[in-house]
């Protein structure tokens, strides 16, 4: 929320009971205003004089968590889209500008929420269902696909662990004597 900080007021004189509709050019009107869906606006008086006023906009912090971003013009925080990554901080309301989002680069993809860019990558088709693949592993043990632009990994675990958030099919690797699921950043997991 930005809140309006006056922050000097020089040479105020008498208050006027009333508007007058014909405002004459050497009175001032202040008005208390609330920015909201249904405007108020309050009328403060008619001040005769000279007013000199210094304002400045005093804006509020908001605290996003890793994977949330702010975006321009709003007052709170927001999960980070597709093919993006969201570190999380402290930002500041902005009226132009999205605070706390990194873009991936071209030709790569990351799921909603994703907060560094090591999870920006490829996309592994397996049916109808999708392993965002990162840039670097994510786990100790790690599945390597290579690309035309480089090797790129799906994580993995010993514990049963489905693909990603959105499904409970899991997508299984083995050894012979061990087995691992495999699964992207959006699916919990207790241990690798």
């Amino acid at each position: 929320m930005r809140k309006f900080v006056v922050t000097s007021i020089a040479t105020l004189f008498v208050a006027c009971s009333a508007f007058a509709e014909s405002f004459p050019t050497d009175k001032y009107m202040l008005e208390h205003r609330t920015y909201n869906n249904a405007a108020t606006y309050e009328n403060m008086g008619v001040y005769e004089g000279v007013v000199y006023a210094v304002a400045e906009y005093a804006n509020t912090t908001y605290d996003c968590e890793r994977g949330e971003y702010l975006p321009h013009g709003t007052e709170g925080c927001e999960t980070c889209p597709e093919d993006a990554y969201c570190p999380g901080g402290q930002y500041t309301y902005n009226e132009e500008s999205d605070d706390g989002i990194e873009y991936c680069g071209a030709g790569l993809h990351a799921p909603a929420g994703m907060w560094e860019s090591a999870q920006c990558g490829h996309v592994l088709h397996v049916g109808e269902d999708v392993v965002y693949l990162r840039s670097t592993p994510g786990t100790e043990r790690a599945l390597a696909f290579k690309f035309d632009d480089g090797i790129f990994y799906a994580n993995m675990s010993t514990s049963d662990v489905p693909m990603h958030v959105g499904t409970t099919k899991q997508l299984k690797a083995g050894n012979g004597q061990m087995s691992w699921s495999i699964y992207d950043d959006t699916a919990p997991v207790d241990g690798n």
